[in-house]
């Protein structure tokens, strides 16, 4: 009798993503394009095929993307309708390379050529970056035309919506989006990048290779900008020093309103905490910088889900945030951190606390870091955008 053969299951195709990035993708602070490349640089090989379309001059070349393409520089109402037009042009030559459309970010340079991709057969999903920014109402000129209005009419008809937290979901539900077409997927972090120390000795160690202080270490991570409210860490710092208790403050990040920095500078002088202030300013790998550190702060007026809190919880810090979105799907209060009023005196308060009690620290950090490995490493995440990748390409809906 001839052995019966056992038929093997076809390995799947590579998924041809086309992501639509106008702030280019890679290392350079650009929240939704790190993102994208930190998870998508996570994929195991075959994975995934991805072409990056961008409008970011200084965009460098990654061997993560099978192209790159800048379209038009942006900068400016002009430049954006530039860009637009010429995607509309390049998707209409292009749109039948790939399966999806992943864009980045709900403002008009994303959205418009989301639509002609679904226009075309490409299905199109669009990753909300900011709650209350990407599609809400403006004033101005742009309220008088009803751009974000048309912006979301345009996105209720893409195959999906990607809501990373709890409040961007209620959000795109109140905009009339379909709930099958919302995919609640939250921002990810490789957990193996960023990891915690496996000891104190290794924290310090961190800080003297780094040229740091060894004093107990907050540290604030992105673009230094008012809507992240850093000059509140600056004042905890004051508020700290007169009830005579010291730490220092990273600043790590690049300067995007040199004025609002300098008025931080000023600030720290008057307050006299200058010496205790390090401006590290922009760098391509936190993570070790991350490990120099015992805690983590970011009192933002608005995220969306702060990928630099992610990866600050990976790393084992416990985190002290305001309640935004984002922030309230990470940070279980007195659980992995410390959820406070955006006022230097309770950042303060929340300081003094890990700073007479270092092994409370350590507990709500390690606990922290278990949350993020069960629901945001890249592993939990990748897999869900393959799943709403594949449902897409099918014509199906990319909820539950």
């Amino acid at each position: 009798m001839a052995a019966q053969l056992t038929s093997q299951p076809k390995p799947q195709k590579p998924i041809r993503v086309l992501l639509w990035s106008p702030g280019g993708s890679g290392e350079h602070y650009h929240g939704p394009g790190s993102f994208s490349y930190r998870l998508y640089s996570s994929a195991a090989p075959g994975r995934f095929e991805i072409t990056l379309v961008h409008g970011f001059r200084s965009q460098k070349a990654h061997e993560l993307f099978q192209a790159q393409h800048l379209l038009h520089p942006l900068g400016g109402a002009l430049a954006t309708w530039q860009f637009v037009r010429k995607g509309r042009e390049w998707l209409v030559r292009n749109a039948r390379e790939f399966d999806v459309f992943h864009g980045l970010a709900g403002f008009q340079a994303t959205v418009a050529p989301a639509f002609e991709a679904q226009k075309l057969g490409l299905p199109a999903a669009i990753f909300i970056a900011s709650h209350l920014m990407d599609l809400a109402d403006k004033g101005g000129w742009k309220a008088i035309i009803g751009m974000p209005r048309r912006r979301r009419k345009m996105v209720k008809s893409l195959s999906a919506v990607i809501a990373m937290s709890q409040a961007i979901y209620d959000e795109m539900i109140g905009y009339g989006i379909a709930p099958t077409k919302i995919a609640r997927i939250p921002m990810g972090v490789d957990c193996g990048r960023f990891h915690p120390v496996g000891d104190e000795s290794e924290r310090r160690s961190a800080r003297h290779q780094l040229g740091w202080k060894e004093l107990p270490t907050l540290v604030f991570a992105g673009g230094i900008t008012d809507r992240k409210r850093p000059h509140l860490l600056v004042e905890a710092l004051g508020v700290l020093k007169s009830r005579g208790l010291e730490c220092q403050l990273a600043m790590i990040g690049p300067d995007h309103q040199p004025q609002y920095t300098q008025h931080m500078k000023q600030r720290a002088g008057e307050l006299k905490v200058d010496s205790q202030i390090i401006w590290f300013g922009f760098t391509e790998d936190i993570a070790p910088l991350l490990r120099a550190g015992d805690f983590f702060a970011l009192p933002s007026a608005n995220e969306g889900m702060p990928a630099a809190l992610v990866e600050a919880m990976a790393s084992g810090l416990p985190s002290i945030v305001t309640a935004i979105s984002g922030n309230t799907d990470l940070v279980g209060d007195n659980v992995h951190g410390r959820i406070v009023q955006p006022d230097a005196d309770d950042i303060a308060a929340a300081l003094a606390v890990y700073l007479n009690d270092s092994a409370l620290a350590r507990r709500q950090g390690l606990a922290a870091r278990e949350k993020v490995v069960a629901q945001f490493s890249t592993t939990v995440v990748l897999d869900e955008y393959e799943r709403m990748f594949r449902r897409m390409m099918a014509g199906l809906g990319v909820a539950g």
